[in-house]
């Protein structure tokens, strides 16, 4: 229910997806509860948000080699709850690996 009217009739809210523009880069993705994401790529996560006119968008965290992919998506306006919805990328992130150490006093 938290993917509100992205929300598709089948229990599983599988979508295949493409990657990149080549056909080689196609895939899947699927919204679990909790915000967790599984994706051929891996485990991820996910959350709903709106901008400021309103308009929901999914960001999606998902693993890319040693860092992280952040992926902003959103339907385009016009799409009906219960049509079929082609998601579209509203902006992508590059993120390294998180590093730390201890500072001393």
């Amino acid at each position: 229910k938290a993917l509100g009217p992205w929300l598709i009739a089948a229990d599983r809210q599988r979508w295949a997806c493409a990657w990149s523009n080549e056909a080689s880069a196609s895939g899947w993705m699927e919204f679990r509860p909790g915000g967790v994401l599984w994706s051929d790529r891996g485990v991820g996560l996910w959350r709903m948000c709106a901008d400021s006119s309103g308009e929901q968008r999914a960001t999606l965290h998902l693993p890319d080699g040693d860092g992280e992919v952040q992926h902003v998506i959103y339907a385009p306006a016009g799409c009906r709850p219960g049509a079929a919805i082609d998601l579209e990328e509203w902006g992508r992130e590059a993120c390294g690996p998180l590093a730390a150490r201890r500072l001393e006093p």
